[in-house]
This record gives structure tokens, C-alpha cells and sequence, in this order.
């Protein structure tokens, strides 16, 4: 009986632990498959979500593209609407022919004699969307094209008619830039830029001028009245001859009205008249045009030909004159021996000028020059003692010099290299023997970097295999250097 009932009672005991424990594993079942499916659902959610997110970026990136290739195609489209015309010569094409144009710019070669400058009102009134033209032309025309073209916009704008034009450029015939290095020729240059503001009047300019090398007639009436309308607007005056008392007034009255841009002046200071019982226009004219133009301007005065006493008198005068304010002084003459004398008892040393940067002698015929010409030059290009303000030297030219091997070493340790940016010794009896010197003297150099930029000499100095190294030698201590231009 204990047996029987035992067993029973493990039977339904047995019963009832599994019938629990198989609910209880159902229940369990259940809940991690609740969980299961809200994780699903959460994660599932979470994507669309994340998918929705990267597809409204993706949209607003596409957008965006869209926006600036758009932009960029627009940009593109209006920098293609720009057109261009090129004419050889003002009259090869009428005026009448350009009715209801779309040029934005118009390039006019050349304005030849016999050719009216009013042509030009026909491309101002036709072409409705010119905002720029450019003009080459003889100095001669340069005023009267200048006076028609502002003038005309002055007469539209008071009437409030349309006139687009933003810039005008007048230039050299052939379009021709201003290039100050080019050796002087028997042409006046002259070089403007005319930029007009949008809804006004107003207007700015600069212009650049260069005089012929001579004159037989004086400085033609139209070059000269630029300097009186539009001196204010000049910032190069480069005048081997033709700078007179006349052109100095001009130049002075308009910069006193209108201020100065003057940046250089490089004239031949004795076409100016000097007259010590009256007063001397020109040169209280350019002392006044100094004084008033920015205190950054550079000054160079050119002497030709100092052959008799009262010339070699009068480049004394102007000199102590201008001594303060001389940047570079330029000697182009035969019989040194006659007048550097002269100047090296009055100006002994570079003190004499303070402001020197650029000293240039040349001869016409190359010959040997004495001592005193030595002496004066090496005087001329030595630094002053450092207890006084000085400036440093940047160019050094000598021309048809011959000088004594002696002599050449004085000039080469005299110089100071530590400002200098250009050097000239052409057509002198420079040898490969001062070029090993004057490298030596610039390798060993040891105080601040070189800024020299080029040197100039005779082709057959530098063809040697010994030349070929000591260019090299240089370059490597001065890498920017070019030796003729290479």
C-alpha cells in the first residue's frame, strides 16, 4: 500500500512538475518572442527612419548639386555672352554697321592719319553694351581721343541716356605696352587708362608719358597740354630731352589743383632754364612738383654730353639743387678727364646724395680712363660710414670703360652687395679674371641673403669652361641671379 501510494504520488507529482515546468517554459517562450518582435519592430522602425534620413539627405545633396551646377552652368553662360571685336584701323569698318551691336569690347589697333577720332562716337552710340575699349594710336591723338570719349559720356549722362563704357585704354599704335627698358627712339609714348564709375561722372586715370630721344621743334602742343589737363593723372615721366620750363609749369599747375600720383621722374634736367638774376620757372616748377607728388617717388636725372665749361657749370647747379632728393644720376659723356674734376671736388663721396639708388656712367667711344674717374666712381659706390643715414646702392651700370686690372679690383670691393639688384658692366674690358673676383666677392659674403638679380656682360666673358663654373658658383649662392638674361 505505502508502495502504491508512493509511486502515485510521485506520478502526479511528476505530472504536475512537468505540466509547471512545460508552462513555465511557455510562458518564458512567449515573452522573449514579445521581446523579439518589439526589437524587430524597434529596429525595423529605426532603419526606415535612418533609410528616410539618408534618402532626404541624398534628395537635399542632389538638390544642391542641381542648385550649383545650375549656378555654375548660369555663370558659365553669362561668362560666354561676352564678345569681343578686333579692328586693324579705325575706319575699316562704319560706324552704321555696328547699329544694335552686342560687343562688350572693342580692341581699335590703330587710328591713322586723315582718320577722324569722332569715328569713335559711332561705336559709342551703336554698340549699346561696350563696356570696354582699347585704342592704339600715335601720341599725338592721345588728347583729343581722350577730351571726345569723356566728354561724350559726361553729355550722355546729363541727357540720362544709356553710355556702358567702364574702361577706355590709349595706347601705342598697335596696341603696343609702355615699356620703359626699350631704348630711346625719335617718337613721343604715351600710355592711359581711363576707368569710369557706374552712375556718375566721376572718372580716375593713370597715365604713363615717354619723350623722344631729341627734339628739333620742341614738345608737340598736344603731349604738351597732357601735361596740363591731365598732369594729376601721370605717374611716369621718362624725358631724355624735352623736360623745359614751359612743360614744368604745366605739369606743376595741374598737380596743384588736382594733387600727384608721380611714382618716377627721369628727365634731362638741363633743358631747364637757370638764370641767377630772375626767377627760374622750371626749377622751382619741378621743386614744387617734388615736394607735392608721394614721398615714395624716384627722381633720376640724365646728363648728356658735358663738353664745355658753362655745361659742366650747370650740372653742378642742378645737382646741389636737387642733391636731397636724387635717387639716380646718369652720365652719358666723352672727356671725363675734362669734367668728373669738377663734380668730384664738389660732390666727393655717395653723402653728397643721401638718397642715391642707381648709378649709371657710359661713354660714346670706349677708352681708358685716369685715376681721378676711378677714384671718384669707387667714392660714388662705397656705403658711407654706418654713423650716418645713407641709401643703399640697387644698380651700378659703366659703359665703354677700360680701366687697369688694379683699378677694376677697387671698383669690384668697393661695391655693396647687400641692396644691389642689378649690374652692368657691357662693352668695357671687364675680364674672366674680374668675374673670379667679383664671384669670390659675393660667395664669400656672409652678412645678409644677395638680392641681385641680373648681371650684364660681353658674350665672349662667359663662354669659357672657367666662366661656366663660376656662373655656376654664383647661381648656387644666388639662385634668382640671371647673367644676360639667362
Amino acid at each position: 500500500m505505502e508502495n502504491v501510494t508512493t509511486m502515485d504520488n510521485v506520478t502526479t507529482m511528476g505530472s504536475v512538475m512537468t505540466m509547471g515546468s512545460v508552462m513555465t517554459m511557455g510562458s518564458v517562450m512567449t515573452m522573449e518572442s514579445v521581446t523579439t518582435m518589439e526589437s524587430k519592430t524597434i529596429m525595423e522602425t529605426k532603419t526606415t527612419m535612418e533609410t528616410k534620413a539618408t534618402m532626404e539627405t541624398k534628395a537635399t545633396m542632389e538638390t544642391k548639386t542641381t542648385m550649383e551646377t545650375k549656378a555654375t552652368m548660369e555663370t558659365k553662360t553669362t561668362m560666354e555672352t561676352k564678345t569681343t571685336m578686333e579692328i586693324e584701323r579705325l575706319g575699316d569698318i562704319h560706324p552704321e554697321d555696328l547699329i544694335r551691336c552686342h560687343y562688350d569690347q572693342v580692341t581699335i589697333k590703330s587710328v591713322p592719319e586723315g582718320v577722324s577720332e569722332y569715328q569713335l562716337v559711332g561705336f559709342l552710340q551703336n554698340c549699346q553694351k561696350l563696356e570696354v575699349l582699347r585704342i592704339g594710336c600715335r601720341a599725338e591723338r592721345t588728347l583729343a581721343i581722350l577730351n571726345m570719349i569723356i566728354s561724350r559720356r559726361q553729355e550722355a549722362l546729363q541727357r540720362r541716356t544709356l553710355f556702358p563704357l567702364r574702361i577706355l585704354e590709349i595706347m601705342d599704335e598697335g596696341l603696343k605696352l609702355f615699356d620703359r627698358q626699350q631704348p630711346y627712339d625719335d617718337r613721343d609714348h604715351v600710355a592711359s587708362t581711363v576707368t569710369f564709375a557706374k552712375d556718375s561722372m566721376a572718372y580716375d586715370m593713370n597715365t604713363h608719358v615717354r619723350l623722344r630721344r631729341t627734339y628739333t621743334n620742341g614738345v608737340n602742343q598736344n603731349v604738351q597740354n597732357i601735361f596740363r589737363q591731365y598732369g594729376w593723372s601721370i605717374e611716369t615721366i621718362d624725358a631724355p630731352s624735352g623736360f623745359n620750363d614751359p612743360l614744368a609749369a604745366r605739369l606743376h599747375e595741374s598737380i596743384r589743383e588736382r594733387g600727384s600720383r608721380i611714382t618716377t621722374i627721369i628727365i634731362n634736367p638741363m633743358q631747364l632754364a637757370i638764370d641767377f638774376f630772375a626767377l627760374a620757372v622750371g626749377w622751382n616748377s619741378l621743386h614744387q612738383v617734388i615736394i607735392l607728388s608721394p614721398s615714395s617717388i624716384y627722381l633720376e636725372m640724365i646728363f648728356y654730353d658735358l663738353v664745355l665749361m658753362h655745361q659742366w657749370e650747370k650740372a653742378e647747379e642742378v645737382l646741389k639743387q636737387f642733391h636731397k632728393w636724387v635717387n639716380g644720376i646718369r652720365l652719358v659723356s666723352d672727356h671725363t678727364s675734362a669734367w668728373i674734376p669738377r663734380l668730384k671736388k664738389a660732390f666727393p663721396t655717395s653723402k653728397s646724395f643721401p638718397e642715391l639708388r642707381t648709378f649709371d656712367m657710359r661713354r660714346y667711344s670706349r677708352s681708358k680712363v685716369e685715376r681721378d674717374c676711378v677714384q671718384w666712381i669707387v667714392a660714388m659706390i662705397s656705403v658711407p660710414s654706418y654713423y650716418e643715414p645713407y641709401s643703399q646702392l640697387e644698380g651700378f651700370r659703366l659703359t665703354k670703360f677700360e680701366f687697369q686690372s688694379e683699378h677694376w679690383e677697387s671698383v669690384i670691393y668697393a661695391i655693396d652687395f647687400e641692396a644691389l639688384e642689378w649690374l652692368d658692366f657691357m662693352d668695357t674690358n671687364f675680364s674672366e679674371r674680374e668675374l673670379e673676383l667679383l664671384v669670390n666677392r659675393i660667395v664669400d659674403n656672409k652678412t645678409s641673403p644677395i638680392r641681385l638679380k641680373s648681371i650684364h656682360l660681353d658674350k665672349h666673358i662667359i663662354s669659357s669652361s672657367k666662366a661656366h663654373s663660376l656662373c655656376t658658383r654664383l647661381r648656387q649662392k644666388v639662385p634668382q641671379v640671371k647673367i644676360n638674361g639667362t
